[in-house]
């Protein structure tokens, strides 16, 4: 537990450093995660969806930093009225190669913590469990407009605690400057 929050604290060190930070851009996304390997074996994908912050970049204007925050969901195969509901939030620096005039490609790299329970429709308490989460996220970033991109990304996070658990997202969104 004290290693999580230390995890915590960096990822907020990183995001909110000493100097005073701008929000530079946000995105919104829509998620499909799709769980990897045997921890995830007894989990069924549903919708979920993500939102990101991007800050003032701390090392370089053309390497992006943001936070995210995601909702993922599992629907438990042996309880069909029981879900897995997983919050990560990871904090993460972004490369961006030019393909084209409009058309770039993004290779993000990120860490952070998350947070998850199992919901029962019938339960009124919770047993909240939390892990070091790692990310890579390569994607697309596709300029439509003033200040408008069509984004899309296929994360793998690793969710790393007494059981490791992976997920491969498909996401696709909007980024909007500000």
């Amino acid at each position: 537990m004290k290693s999580n929050r230390l995890a915590m604290l960096a990822i907020l060190a990183f995001c909110f450093g000493s100097q005073a930070q701008a929000f530079d851009q946000i995105e919104a996304n829509i998620k499909y995660p799709v769980g990897m390997g045997s921890t995830s074996s007894g989990y069924t994908s549903t919708i979920g969806f993500g939102a990101s912050i991007y800050f003032t970049p701390l090392l370089d204007p053309s390497v992006p930093n943001y936070l995210s925050v995601g909702y993922q969901s599992y629907k438990i195969k042996a309880d069909g009225s029981s879900s897995l509901k997983m919050i990560p939030v990871i904090g993460s620096i972004e490369f961006i190669g030019k393909v084209f005039k409009d058309f770039n490609s993004t290779f993000a790299l990120g860490a952070g913590f998350a947070a998850s329970y199992v919901g029962v429709t019938s339960q009124t308490s919770y047993n909240w469990s939390t892990y070091f989460v790692t990310q890579i996220k390569p994607g697309f970033d596709w300029a439509l407009g003033d200040g408008v991109s069509l984004v899309g990304h296929t994360p793998v996070t690793m969710f790393i605690s007494r059981a490791f658990m992976a997920s491969m997202d498909f996401d696709l969104g909007v980024k909007f400057k500000l």
